[in-house]
């Protein structure tokens, strides 16, 4: 062999060698990664990977909470990641912020996502201080317990005055959320600014006043007015044979409202007045219920 081939040969088999350790070095490192991130998934379930890693599916830890709780949406869930022993009691409407501006709206269930230690944790759910449905009884992994709202008597600040949960064992709770039945964003009180005179037997057409709404059922009329001699009578009447009380009205500005029972709607009521009135304005509340 001359000397010429004995350094291709020599060369050749240093590239082989070092192609060899590159191998080497990446295998190990490929494992020494993925021992990072199986060591890093056993400290931190269910979180994402490793930084610098692509997460891997963990099809068996419950899915990912939704946002916090939103004013606008229907499903409200606020995550909570507590250990709770003993007795407990979950206040839902403080913990889920379902204050005054949420009056109105339907429950139709209550979410509960938790585990317990032994399995044998019971979870109840209150409504002004009764038991609504049967207890149920948490298993030892994490999962959601429904727990639904009688749909005639469901409505927040109107049926509901208290929501909770009472909790009795040694519970993880991950969150707890309510399904809101939908807002059509036509109740509550809307009122018309009027400030007209109105002289002897006169009448104001609520359906025309309160346009758009025709349709919607109301459960009380208030009006703002004075008369001339402290003498006028005002009532409101939905058709001709179904009226309220009449009331007197003073000589002074004041307000006089007007209970209405049995579900009528505004399109055929009115206001009837008897006197010389200075009506100021009209204030329709609107049952949520229709």
């Amino acid at each position: 062999m001359t000397k010429k081939s004995s350094l291709l040969l020599a060369a050749a088999l240093m590239a082989s060698l070092a192609g060899t350790v590159a191998l080497a070095a990446e295998s190990e490192a490929l494992q020494s990664a993925d021992g990072m991130e199986t060591a890093w998934e056993a400290r931190h379930p269910g979180h994402p990977g490793h930084p610098g890693r692509p997460d891997r599916p963990n099809p068996g830890y419950p899915p990912a909470p939704p946002p916090p709780p939103s004013r606008g949406g229907d499903y409200v869930f606020q995550p909570m990641h507590q250990y709770l022993v003993g007795a407990n009691t979950l206040a839902l409407r403080q913990i889920l912020n379902l204050g005054p501006e949420m009056r109105g709206r339907a429950v139709e269930y209550v979410v509960l996502r938790a585990r317990t230690d032994a399995g044998r944790g019971v979870a109840q759910l209150e409504i002004n201080g009764f038991r609504v449905g049967h207890a149920q009884q948490v298993d030892t992994w994490t999962r959601d317990y429904f727990f639904h709202v009688n749909p005639s008597q469901n409505r927040l600040g109107e049926d509901i005055q208290t929501l909770q949960l009472e909790l009795q064992g040694r519970f993880t709770v991950e969150g707890v959320g309510v399904k809101l039945g939908r807002d059509h964003g036509f109740a509550g009180s809307e009122t018309r600014v009027l400030q007209q005179r109105f002289s002897g037997n006169s009448r104001i057409d609520l359906g025309f006043l309160f346009r758009g709404r025709e349709h919607l059922r109301v459960r009380s009329v208030t009006i703002r007015a004075s008369t001339a001699a402290g003498h006028g009578q005002a009532r409101v009447c939905s058709g001709f044979n179904n009226c309220s009380m009449a009331q007197t009205v003073a000589t002074y500005m004041g307000s006089y409202t007007f209970p209405l029972f049995g579900g009528n709607s505004l399109g055929d009521m009115f206001v009837d007045l008897q006197g010389n009135f200075w009506i100021d304005s009209v204030t329709v509340d609107f049952d949520r219920r229709f």
